[in-house]
């Protein structure tokens, strides 16, 4: 396929073609270690289990562990947390799951697709 020419449109092309999982999750990676260097990205945890406040399993985007400490990144799609697009049990299970990561003492940080581009 061939790329485009622009940086943004570049970012575009890569969302739609991600060579192996989440394509957000893929670019979320590759800022990471632009930002803080591809050493540093190892120490990602991609899909982290943890057990909800009602002890259900559930998967954070990204952790990373410092000690006991807990970071999380979420990285959120429109068209799985717009409200007026998913349902509403999707909705607030998804603040549940973030409820759940800062009632267990993690620090979350979320971003859409859109700002990673």
């Amino acid at each position: 396929m061939k790329q485009p020419q622009t940086q943004i449109s570049y970012t575009m092309w890569r969302l739609y073609h991600a060579a192996s999982g989440s394509a957000a999750e893929d670019l979320f990676i590759d800022l990471f270690s632009d930002t803080f260097g591809a050493e540093k990205a190892g120490y990602l945890y991609s899909q982290y289990p943890f057990f909800d406040i009602y002890q259900n399993s559930r998967f954070a985007d990204f952790v990373l562990e410092n000690g006991p400490r807990r970071v999380a990144f979420e990285i959120d799609d429109e068209a799985s947390h717009n409200k007026s697009i998913v349902s509403q049990n999707k909705f607030y299970d998804d603040l549940l799951k973030q409820n759940s990561m800062v009632h267990l003492g993690w620090d979350v940080y979320r971003w859409a697709v859109r700002q990673l581009c």
